[in-house]
């Protein structure tokens, strides 16, 4: 496995933070504080990164004993009792001297209801302003994002691991699916087998993994659908939706089934569904704009009849969190570049008949998105 070189990474913010003229850079999100520490923190933590100098880790004392372990950064302290998560932060800033300075925070931007995990919450801004009313407090998102999105080789090799992790638990599910089963029982072998892979986490705020049979796979512009008591019947659509986690990297990815023998409707739905994938993949390519891909690609499922079942988003950024660009949608304003990583998505719901999901793990290239899934994108039958 390649090792990560995390000093080059701070180097990156702090070249950053000059440019943006700001003094420090306090990371709270799950995207950055993995990205930055390499130690899984799923409590409130802040690495604090100031534009010259070494980082600071804000740890929760309840944990600090097991991420003083996982992380690299030997400046760890600790809140917890009467000390405050905010009131840490600003100790830390005044020891340095940024009082009166700028500093930047995850605080990120609106319009999506995809909130990323650790943004500064509204009460933590409220305090942190009443406790350093001369800090100036400015959002890290436009500048920190770019270096997120394009990835170094050992974010790849980690990602692929991931993603071969998600492949075993299709896999899995593929060979376990049959009439009784109930979607529960689907999404526990799923998690078994990527453990067994070295996933460490399903980490989707949506249930971890997601099995849909039959009508709960077509709800009108549904992207939800945690496991059920559900049983499988003949003629179900499926829909497993795995989030696997390898070395803090994530996987997403979605893969659909039918047990027996598809409808002609259920077939023709899946054709569209294939065409429109392929269509998909090939248009998200190094230079292209993802607004283009994404409108085009819902123009040829219009074409095809399918405009009113397909949703008009086509993924979002992937690595140490799922809620980072580039984001595939109409009002995207970003230009794909080689080396970005994407869950590509692809949604179509056609209720009474059934629904189909693409979420893939995958590489921007300069002839399209190089998938890091091995599963063919495919409507997989069930024979019985």
């Amino acid at each position: 496995m390649i090792s990560i070189d995390y000093v080059t990474r701070i180097n990156r913010i702090q070249t950053a933070c000059h440019s943006a003229g700001v003094r420090a850079y306090v990371a709270t999100r799950q995207a950055t504080l993995s990205y930055l520490t390499g130690a899984f923190a799923p409590w409130r933590t802040a690495c604090i990164v100031p534009a010259v100098g070494r980082p600071t880790l804000v740890c929760w004392e309840r944990d600090a004993s097991r991420v003083r372990l996982e992380t690299w950064i030997g400046d760890v302290v600790e809140y917890g009792g009467s000390c405050s998560f905010i009131t840490a932060i600003a100790c830390r800033l005044e020891d340095i001297g940024l009082e009166s300075s700028k500093a930047a925070f995850d605080i990120g931007s609106g319009g999506t209801a995809q909130v990323a995990p650790g943004n500064l919450g509204a009460a933590e801004y409220i305090a942190l302003r009443e406790r350093m009313p001369e800090l100036g407090i400015v959002d890290a998102t436009p500048f920190v994002e770019p270096i997120l999105m394009v990835k170094e080789p050992a974010e790849l090799e980690r990602l692929r691991k991931a993603a071969l992790a998600a492949d075993a638990g299709f896999h899995a599910a593929h060979a376990a699916i049959r009439p009784g089963v109930t979607e529960c029982e689907i999404a526990g072998v799923v998690e078994n087998a990527i453990r067994r892979e070295g996933s460490t986490w399903a980490w989707s705020v949506t249930a971890g993994t997601e099995v849909a049979f039959g009508p709960r796979t077509a709800y009108s512009k549904g992207v939800t659908q945690p496991a059920t008591e559900r049983k499988a019947e003949v003629g179900d659509m499926v829909i497993v939706d795995i989030h696997s986690m390898y070395d803090l990297y994530l996987a997403d990815l979605a893969c659909n089934l039918c047990l027996g023998r598809p409808s002609s409707a259920q077939r023709r739905l899946a054709d569209a569904w294939e065409k429109g994938v392929d269509f998909l993949l090939k248009s998200l390519k190094a230079g292209e704009s993802a607004e283009d891909a994404a409108e085009r690609t819902w123009a040829l499922m219009a074409d095809l009849g399918y405009g009113d079942f397909t949703l008009k988003a086509f993924g979002h950024g992937l690595g140490t969190c799922a809620r980072i660009p580039p984001y595939i949608n109409p009002l995207s304003s970003q230009i794909l570049e080689e080396d970005m990583t994407i869950a590509a998505g692809f949604h179509l719901y056609q209720p009474g008949v059934g629904g189909m999901r693409l979420e893939l793990p995958a590489v921007i290239r300069s002839t399209g998105a190089e998938p890091l899934s091995d599963v063919p994108r495919v409507l997989h039958v069930i024979s019985l």
